[in-house]
């Protein structure tokens, strides 16, 4: 149902920080390669159990499993697949459900240690916050709002009838915002209309504005009711709440609305955010459509980018034989790069060979730093007659951390 999300961010700055292919901007973004491996590697041969293994995540959640949730999540952050970032961040949610705090902050510390420009970082900050908080409350106070969890967990469970216009007046009650929160999540578990047409009235900010963001991410998680509710807000909503549904369909998996945003939509932060969504939900063929169909160069920038959430490596490669834009082309090699995966370096070396026009050449050495390919860009420079060209190679592996990048600098120092 969800695809987390991640390497996206990390492409985003990788490939400004090679932007002017220096050494400074070389080892600043050293630091990012794993990320871009790690998605590419997994995205080649996994999507399929990794979707899998996540969907039984998300249902367990949806069934306040959570120590079940806990272990699938766990399972399929360990494939670093290209949902690994969401899958790290609902491990941490459902350990909070759990009530294992500490256990959750570490998750969210592996998430951000990993992942540092993932977009998942600000809702585990969140979780963070709260996680935080709710270990300086006093503890009776944190008990009294577990039991009362507790008893509207039972009577949604068994007495749904009874239950609804509990959560109703909690919510309207001087409760505090960690219980608030619960009680929206316990509303969002049920099928019946009046629940949904509850949840329906705080995603549109009739009610309870405050909790308007959490209703809004709440319904995409449900995916089928809470995305066909989430379609019936969307036409009249302002933009703000636009761009939360468009993040939720991207989380539910929705690449009908998404792709119909993307095509429909003027605002260009809009369209920026169906396509990011499309890249969220594993679209593929979707985005490529988009792509051949578009001629906006922000728009094709903007596809570009959500490729590489799904490490699209081969369509990248398509687009830089084929793309007449510059720009364009630049971002496509570099992705090859960022998605890695098993083709990706012959893509790369091929389009060094192809090329000879500095800064096509220059931007395949940076799609093979940024795979950490020191093999072939050491194949390069051993072929490499233009001594500028073998310099910027030699500078990309001097500051890589390969044993195969070290061997090459001594056998360098023995000539």
């Amino acid at each position: 149902m969800r695809n987390k999300i991640t390497v996206f961010m990390a492409g985003l700055a990788l490939t400004a920080a090679f932007a002017g292919a220096d050494a400074t901007a070389q080892i600043e973004a050293q630091s990012f390669q794993s990320a871009g491996r790690s998605g590419g590697r997994s995205a080649a041969g996994s999507n399929a159990r990794e979707t899998e293994i996540y969907n039984d995540g998300t249902q367990s959640m949806n069934e306040s499993n959570w120590e079940k949730a806990i272990e699938k999540f766990d399972e399929a952050s360990r494939l670093h697949g290209r949902r690994v970032e969401g899958a790290l961040y609902w491990k941490a949610f459902s350990q909070q459900k759990a009530g294992r705090t500490s256990d959750a902050l570490s998750t969210c510390a592996e998430l951000r240690r990993n992942y540092s420009h993932s977009r998942w970082l600000k809702e585990c900050s969140a979780l963070e916050i709260e996680l935080r908080g709710a270990e300086d409350q006093p503890r009776a106070e944190t008990q009294d709002d577990d039991l009362k969890l507790l008893a509207l967990n039972r009577l949604m469970d068994h007495d749904e009838e009874r239950a609804i216009p509990l959560v109703a007046n909690f919510l309207n009650g001087a409760h505090s915002a960690r219980l608030k929160e619960r009680a929206l999540f316990v509303l969002s578990q049920s099928d019946s209309p009046q629940a949904q047409a509850l949840m329906g009235d705080i995603a549109r900010g009739k009610t309870h504005p405050e909790l308007q963001e959490k209703a809004v991410r709440a319904l995409g998680v449900q995916g089928g009711r809470g995305l066909d509710t989430l379609a019936q807000i969307y036409s009249g909503a302002n933009s703000q709440v636009k761009r939360r549904i468009l993040q939720a369909y991207g989380v539910g998996g929705d690449r009908g609305h998404l792709l119909a945003a993307a095509r429909s939509e003027t605002q260009p932060e809009l369209m920026k955010a169906a396509v990011q969504g499309l890249g969220i939900a594993g679209a593929r063929q979707e985005l490529r459509q988009l792509y051949q169909e578009t001629a906006s160069h922000e728009l094709k920038s903007n596809i570009l980018d959500a490729m590489i959430i799904d490490a699209d490596a081969e369509y990248f490669a398509q687009v830089a034989k084929t793309e007449q834009d510059a720009k364009l082309r630049m971002k496509a090699i570099r992705g090859i790069g960022i998605s890695g995966g098993h083709d990706s370096a012959a893509a790369l070396v091929d389009v060094f060979h192809r090329n000879q026009d500095e800064e096509t050449r220059n931007a395949a050495l940076d799609g093979l730093f940024i795979s950490n390919n020191a093999m072939a860009l050491i194949d390069l420079a051993r072929q490499e007659q233009n001594p500028n060209t073998k310099r910027r190679i030699v500078e990309k592996l001097s500051v890589m951390d390969s044993k195969d990048a070290s061997d090459y600098m001594m056998e360098i120092l023995q000539h």
